[in-house]
């Protein structure tokens, strides 16, 4: 019994005339874990404390880990998205568009695009002054949510601005911070370890109606069916916190659905309540409004450039991409073989759509009853 609770995770009952009672919340929470593994979270988040709302179509984080992407994403194919200096070079090799890498950061085998080593701080050195990009990102290689994720712009001998937190650090600071990273936070919490330097893509002001800092972009997950073809699956468009470096919900960041048909954003707008998970809430805030008849900029060119990126990835087929857009036009940041179908379900409903369960048939997906 103490197992089956420590699963049910978090409790929040809600009040109001449509809801069921207390007591039909905590029934309705029981069975549903019971029936088809949906955590009080998710029985909250999907709202099935309302008396009229159905579990019909929707599926549970557990279906998800334990059977969905074990059947769609190999495992040995999932590190080309995982892994972002893999991801990099597979795609970089298959010109299309990606963020240019200047080099891997790690204490015993970083190294540069131009094959130098990056494993120290002269090493670091060496390469922040033999580039001409002003601002770098470093990233971590395999972290999500953007954990660790930093923005410094160069100043003059071995100063830089920290933009994240409005700063001047020293070179030392940004080694050290990177140093750190890799031999504390990233073992215990990532699949590998080490920090990508790339270029800084400026958000394109199209993209960017709150003027923030983030390089805003549009999550477009791409099924493959059985026979091959890639299909739009799901897309959303993430908005940076003003004063936030990335666009991600955990960091202030707020998402809309947007129409895969059409490109148009929708009205309903979600984010973290005070900024920080799990709870979320809708958000008083109409971003579509901001945007030229509430549409995505180059939309079909997102769609057309997702398609091209999984048309040259064997063994995953769900995908969801995080698109950029440049000057020169969309650029794919990166690519997640977990790319949260529970966001999708409060944006879109139930993800079992018979759509879905037609592409789903062709694999022989057990998929939960109705």
């Amino acid at each position: 019994m103490a197992g089956i609770c420590e699963k049910m995770g978090r409790i929040r009952l809600v009040k109001g005339e449509d809801t069921r009672s207390n007591v039909g919340q905590l029934i309705k929470m029981g069975i549903s874990f019971l029936d088809k593994g949906f955590t009080p979270l998710e029985c909250y988040l999907y709202q099935f404390y309302k008396k009229a709302k159905s579990t019909d179509g929707y599926v549970s984080s557990r279906w998800i880990e334990k059977v969905f992407r074990p059947k769609l994403n190999s495992l040995p194919f999932v590190r080309i998205v995982k892994n972002k200096l893999v991801f990099y070079y597979y795609y970089n090799r298959r010109k299309l568009p990606v963020v240019k890498v200047f080099g891997f950061f790690h204490p015993t085998r970083g190294f540069t695009a131009r094959r130098g080593n990056l494993r120290n701080i002269a090493d670091l050195k060496k390469l922040l002054t033999s580039i001409k990009a002003k601002r770098i990102v470093a990233k971590p290689s395999c972290t999500l949510g953007g954990k660790g994720m930093m923005l410094v712009e160069s100043l003059r001998s071995d100063k830089l601005f920290d933009v994240y937190e409005e700063r001047e650090i020293t070179l030392d600071d940004f080694f050290d911070q990177m140093l750190a990273d890799i031999t504390i936070r990233q073992p215990r919490e990532d699949s590998c370890t080490g920090y990508l330097l790339q270029e800084y893509l400026s958000p394109h002001p199209l993209m960017n109606p709150l003027k923030g800092k983030a390089l805003n972009t549009v999550r477009i997950a791409t099924l493959r069916d059985a026979s091959g073809a890639v299909h739009p699956d799901f897309a959303m468009i993430r908005i940076g916190k003003p004063t936030s470096v990335t666009d991600n919900l955990h960091k202030g960041g707020v998402v809309a659905g947007v129409d895969l048909e059409t490109g148009r954003i929708s009205q309903a707008i979600y984010g973290y309540e005070q900024d920080k998970g799990p709870w979320v809430e809708k958000k008083n805030l109409d971003i579509g409004s901001l945007f030229k008849q509430r549409k995505i900029p180059q939309w079909e060119r997102m769609v057309e450039t997702v398609q091209r990126f999984h048309d040259t990835t064997p063994g995953i087929n769900s995908i969801g991409w995080d698109v950029a857009l440049s000057r020169d036009g969309p650029v794919v940041v990166e690519g997640n073989d977990n790319w949260d179908m529970v966001i999708a379900q409060i944006i879109d409903g139930g993800y079992l759509t018979p759509r879905r369960r037609e592409i789903f048939s062709g694999y022989g997906l057990r998929l939960p009853h109705r």
